[in-house]
């Protein structure tokens, strides 16, 4: 098998082990916390603590989404494209900020 189909599978199950992460800080708000940051308390909205994990973990699995699609095209297509998972990365990287920046404009008009 060429390394850079192993490569490709490496990124698919990254990308897998990240949406389970997210999924386990969408169900239990306070686990991300615990578990890898837990000095860091200004991870959390003080108003809506679950409501804003939920959209960090809604925002992180979007992101995860470029090396799933690099990994993909890499499996299916060959290792040479793998180097779709930049461009995937980047684009699905944009596509998370303009949400949040969505999110931040509908924040301050209601405030």
């Amino acid at each position: 098998m060429d390394g850079l189909v192993m490569v490709s599978y490496f990124m698919l199950i990254f990308a897998a082990a990240g949406w389970v992460i997210c999924a386990l800080w969408a169900i239990f708000p306070g686990i991300v916390k615990t578990l890898f940051w837990p000095g860091h308390a200004s991870l959390y909205d003080k108003e809506n603590p679950k409501e804003h994990a939920r959209y960090l973990a809604k925002l992180v699995s979007i992101v995860l989404c470029g090396p799933a699609v690099g990994g993909l095209a890499g499996v299916l297509g060959g290792g040479p494209l793998l180097i779709l998972i930049i461009p995937a990365t980047v684009g699905f990287s944009i596509l998370a900020r303009s949400i949040s920046r969505k999110k931040n404009c509908n924040r301050e008009e209601g405030q």
